[in-house]
């Protein structure tokens, strides 16, 4: 992997977005120039609002993966380990692929091409991800989003986040201008991961009522039909918590379980009148 020679990563996807964000008053005046920050009194709005509060984490536990690397070196040892611990819990919590990249070289790529290939290293370019990069090579910072994150997360509410992120950063406050950005992964349901997109939002938004609460997970996928890759959803969702993970694999056509449905794992959905009847049957007959 030659990108991470000169990269920082902290991970969170087929759709990209970006806005600028900035660690010098260049940045800031690239971006009033871009017309991504203005003077307009909607932008004003949005720096009153935002800069006042600092972005607040979960409880978080000790991430026991890496998903920053700081070769630009932007944060020190303790703000390190805290965006680690917070890109940890996205990825456990929300099955969010996470990850946050400074770098002082894209070697001849542009913000966008970087911070994909960096995706895919990281991720094979699977699932539901970010990824955020921090460039002070041409000074154009970049969010790459995956799945989820790329459905869920709007472009005000990127946009917004950019802005005082850039203020942040100019500031020599990376860590909040990190956390603040990563943070929009939390717009991502939980208890539902539709990454094959088979679920219309009515469903996604019945399932996620049903499911809360209940400790069952619904995961979709696109030809994975592994009983271990279910396995492994529900070791990161509930470690050795009591739980239930429902693995949809829409190519081929079947339902996997782990957890606590005491019937065959592997369901055909050609007996049912779709996906979604296919979920609802298997919810209702897990005792959780």
């Amino acid at each position: 992997m030659i990108f991470l020679k000169n990269i920082f990563l902290i991970i969170t996807f087929a759709v990209l977005s970006g806005f600028a964000l900035c660690d010098c008053s260049e940045k800031v005046s690239e971006m009033e120039n871009s017309g991504i920050i203005s003077d307009s009194e909607e932008n004003t709005e949005i720096t009153t609002e935002t800069t006042t509060e600092k972005p607040t984490s979960p409880q978080l536990k000790h991430a026991e993966g890496v998903y920053i690397y700081d070769n630009a070196n932007l944060l020190n040892k303790n703000d390190f380990q805290e965006c680690n611990d917070y890109a940890g819990f996205l990825y456990e919590n929300y099955l969010i692929n996470t990850a946050v990249v400074t770098v002082s070289s894209l070697d001849g790529h542009t913000p966008e091409e970087f911070a994909e290939k960096s995706y895919r290293e990281l991720y094979d370019g699977d699932e539901s991800g970010l990824l955020l990069l921090l460039n002070d090579d041409t000074n154009v910072d970049f969010l790459y989003k995956k799945g989820n994150c790329a459905e869920c997360i709007s472009e005000d509410d990127e946009k917004s986040a950019f802005y005082t992120a850039t203020r942040e950063i100019v500031e020599n406050d990376c860590k909040s201008a990190v956390l603040r950005i990563m943070k929009l992964a939390e717009n991502c349901p939980q208890y539902v991961f539709d990454n094959a997109g088979i679920f219309s939002e009515d469903e996604k938004n019945e399932l996620m009522q049903i499911l809360e609460n209940r400790n069952i997970s619904v995961v979709t996928v696109n030809g994975k039909s592994e009983k271990k890759l279910c396995e492994q959803y529900k070791k990161r969702l509930y470690g050795n918590e009591k739980g239930s993970v429902i693995m949809v694999d829409s190519r081929a056509g079947k339902i996997f379980t782990d957890g606590e449905l005491n019937e065959d794992s592997e369901i055909a959905t050609d007996e049912t009148d779709s996906y979604m009847t296919a979920v609802m049957s298997i919810i209702d007959r897990i005792s959780v």
